[in-house]
């Protein structure tokens, strides 16, 4: 009687161990497949934003491309180097003075694919 019910015990604990494995994996899976999609459109929003970017930013003085850099970045984010004012994720190429272009991060150009 004893050993039926070790047995009966043993076969539950089984059955729910692999339903706890069965919904864990299938959890991770929805949650990559969301963390998959917000990379994706955050990537594409900041592609999409630095082509608009491109039609107003360009020719504005180093000066001024600096302070705006800083006011939507923060100062402890934005820095200068080889002619361009660089943040996490855009680079500001500057000509002349001016701001060029900007330059989108590979990482998130990758991250847009």
């Amino acid at each position: 009687m004893k050993t039926k019910i070790l047995i009966i015990l043993l076969l539950l604990l089984l059955i729910l161990s692999n339903g706890y494995w069965i919904y864990s994996n299938i959890d991770n899976s929805v949650t990559q497949s969301y963390h998959n999609h917000v990379t994706w459109e955050f990537a594409n929003k900041i592609k999409a934003n630095a082509m608009f970017g491109n039609f107003y930013i360009q020719r504005v003085s180093k000066d001024s491309a600096l302070a705006i850099m800083n006011n939507i970045y923060g100062p402890d984010n934005v820095f200068e180097k080889d002619n361009c004012i660089n943040t996490i994720w855009i680079n500001l190429i500057i000509e002349d003075g001016f701001v060029k272009e900007i330059e989108i991060d590979e990482n998130v150009k990758e991250w847009a694919k």
